[in-house]
C-alpha cells in the first residue's frame, strides 16, 4: 500500500506540471538533442498496468488503487489525462479480462 502511496504522490506531481521543451541546445543556441518523453497517460498505463496484474484477487489493494487514482485525477490539467485515469481505474472495478487498457 506504501507503495502504491508513493507512485500515485510521484504521478500527481507530474501530472501538475509544465514539461520542458524535449531539445536540447549548446551554448550557442545550435540544436544538439531532441529527446523523447514519456507523456503523463502513457506513464500512468504503463504503471498501473502491473499493479492491475498483481492485485487481481486482492479487494483491499484494489480499492486503496482507486483512492490513488482519485487522488491523482484531482491534479490533472487535461481531459485526456482525466479519460486515461478514469480507464484505468475502470480495470479495478470490473472483473479480470472486461475491461483492457485503452491507448
Amino acid at each position: 500500500m506504501k507503495c502504491l502511496d508513493r507512485m500515485g504522490q510521484f504521478l500527481g506531481r507530474v501530472a501538475a506540471r509544465r514539461y520542458p521543451s524535449p531539445n536540447r541546445h549548446d551554448d550557442g543556441g545550435t540544436l544538439r538533442l531532441i529527446m523523447r518523453r514519456k507523456k503523463f497517460p502513457e506513464m500512468l498505463r504503463s504503471s498501473f498496468e502491473t499493479v492491475y496484474a498483481a492485485c487481481v484477487n486482492q479487494p483491499f489493494v484494489q480499492r486503496h488503487t482507486l483512492e490513488v487514482l482519485a487522488w491523482i485525477v484531482g491534479r490533472v490539467e487535461t481531459l485526456e489525462d482525466i479519460r486515461v485515469a478514469e480507464n484505468v481505474a475502470g480495470l479495478f472495478t470490473y472483473p479480470a479480462g472486461s475491461t483492457p487498457i485503452a491507448g
